[in-house]
């Protein structure tokens, strides 16, 4: 099971946690992952869909007259 982490004292636990993609669990304050540093790479990821959906298109050369 996942472990609730608050980072600051005045967090409580709640029914409600969220859930981050560094695997952990969050409260309401810390779910952002700047709030909480988060380690996960959010722009390694990014880019490596671009790269998926986006192919390289490479045209055929024009045969000259």
């Amino acid at each position: 099971s996942r472990e609730f982490r608050p980072l600051s004292l005045g967090c409580f636990s709640s029914l409600q946690g969220f859930d981050c993609r560094c695997g952990n669990l969050f409260c309401a304050i810390h779910r952002y992952s700047d709030m909480h540093a988060c380690p996960y790479d959010y722009k390694a990821e990014a880019a490596e869909k671009i790269r998926k959906e986006n192919p390289v298109v490479i045209a055929e050369k024009i045969q000259k007259l």
